[in-house]
């Protein structure tokens, strides 16, 4: 009866261990970070009239969920700077930048919203 007893114990603790580590498990995969990256710009505009200076090849996107979705929110997340209403000038247009982010349950945010570029005729 003693060892009946004494398994059934054990099996409860294992039971509860078991539980446990899952419970921690499920928290760390659930866990919500905030982790920054670099993304590529994309710069549209008549490359064959202008040139474009002082144009950044990539800026800092901060990207707020769940570490899997933020992998796929980086791979997917597309940062334009459409110039294609800009004439040359000599003369510093500032220009916002535009971010497509289509990952549910990840926030994506520029931290730098705008670029200071100059255009000239070539």
């Amino acid at each position: 009866m003693k060892k009946i007893i004494l398994i059934i114990l054990v099996s409860l603790l294992l039971c509860i261990f078991l539980a446990l580590f899952i419970n921690y498990k499920n928290r760390e995969h659930n866990k919500i970070y905030n982790l920054t990256y670099n993304v590529p710009v994309r710069v549209k505009y008549d490359q064959e009239k202008y040139n474009i200076s002082n144009v950044k090849s990539e800026i800092k996107v901060q990207f707020t969920g769940r570490k899997i979705d933020i992998h796929l929110a980086n791979q997917a997340a597309i940062v334009d700077l459409d110039l294609t209403d800009y004439e040359a000038s000599d003369e510093e247009y500032t220009v916002p930048y535009s971010l497509k982010c289509n990952v549910s349950n990840v926030e994506c945010n520029l931290l730098e919203k705008e670029a200071k570029i100059i255009i000239t005729k070539k």
